[in-house]
């Protein structure tokens, strides 16, 4: 992953805590402060490798999401209705 662009201010956890909490109405304790920053860090480093991708300008999303089948026939689908779930699965 490369960093980020050229001129660009690094991420800063802790000005996006002290700017967006009040706006919000949150009130973050000291002690949970180090968990928020940390956790920031991790959706900014999330969000930069959705973000890293070059797009062309003419791109457009699928008109329709068809997620992949999975390995296992029915592995994480619900049961059908009138069926009667498998072992393990709740009702």
């Amino acid at each position: 992953m490369s960093g980020p662009p050229l001129g660009a201010t690094p991420f800063d956890p802790e000005a996006v805590i002290d700017a967006m909490a009040p706006l919000l109405g949150l009130d973050i304790k000291p002690e949970a402060r180090d968990g928020v920053a940390a956790n920031l860090r991790i959706v900014a480093t999330m969000a930069a490798l959705v973000l890293e991708p070059p797009q062309d300008d003419d791109a457009e999303p699928a008109p329709l999401f068809r997620p992949l089948e999975s390995a296992t026939p029915g592995a994480g689908m619900a049961p059908s209705a009138g069926k009667a779930p498998s072992a393990g699965m709740a009702p």
